[in-house]
């Protein structure tokens, strides 16, 4: 169900399926293409997850997906306002947040008993992934830049990196932004990954394709885990 909560003046969208579950997860999308490349994956676990009669929530934060702002007045500060406003009037009690990729930065907004993360990223890393494609970009096109050429402008004032017109305050809010600690939290990475987890599933990085990809695979493993995790 295509639902709408007010923010800052604005209408924004979001998909609620199962409202009326007596469990609901609020869904954090990642940032930027990510959030384009994954959003076949994260509403096929929704539709999994309601069949298991848990409901969940996937905002349009100001400025992504279908949202009228443009992306050239977005913030951290602004999407963890927007969070907080829908979490007020969604109409149901948040038990737990789940965060993709980038989105886990943001997994503090609001409050509830359990976080559950993907393959989290942090602010440095993916303002390390945006030079690098803004880098790539540049060098296709013949143009010389640096990544310290490009940081410093992009701190000063914005830049547009891979179609997206992201302004200062938000590069130097990233550049600041490392995840937040929380007493129960739940990261999940792909199978191959060095890092330490508490899970793994196996799949491809639909946020790392070129184009929007399905892996139905990893949908179900995600959805499994995240019923799992649910507190009862």
């Amino acid at each position: 169900m295509i639902c709408q909560y007010s923010f800052s003046g604005n209408s924004e969208q979001y998909v609620h399926l199962g409202r009326k579950h007596p469990r609901q997860i609020l869904i954090i999308p990642p940032f930027f293409e990510e959030m384009n490349r994954t959003r076949w994956l994260l509403l096929a676990a929704m539709r999994t997850l309601d069949e298991a009669r848990i409901g969940t929530i996937l905002p349009d934060l100001p400025g992504q997906n279908e949202s009228l702002v443009p992306d050239s007045e977005i913030s951290l500060g602004i999407w963890r306002a927007a969070l907080e406003r829908l979490a007020a009037q969604s109409g149901v009690i948040i038990d737990m947040i789940a965060a993709f990729r980038s989105g886990a930065i943001l997994d503090d907004a609001v409050n509830c008993s359990r976080n559950w993360r993907l393959a989290p990223e942090d602010g440095p890393g993916l303002l390390r992934q945006l030079v690098r494609t803004r880098l790539a970009a540049d060098r296709e096109a013949g143009a010389a830049s640096s990544k310290a050429t490009l940081l410093l402008e992009a701190r000063q004032q914005g830049m547009l990196f891979a179609g997206w017109e992201i302004p200062s305050v938000m590069i130097q809010e990233l550049e600041a932004s490392s995840l937040p600690v929380h007493d129960e939290v739940r990261t999940v990475l792909l199978e191959g990954s060095s890092a330490p987890a508490d899970a793994y599933v196996s799949g491809k990085p639909l946020w790392r394709q070129s184009e929007p990809q399905e892996d139905h695979w990893l949908a179900q493993q995600i959805a499994a885990d995240l019923a799992a995790w649910m507190p009862r």
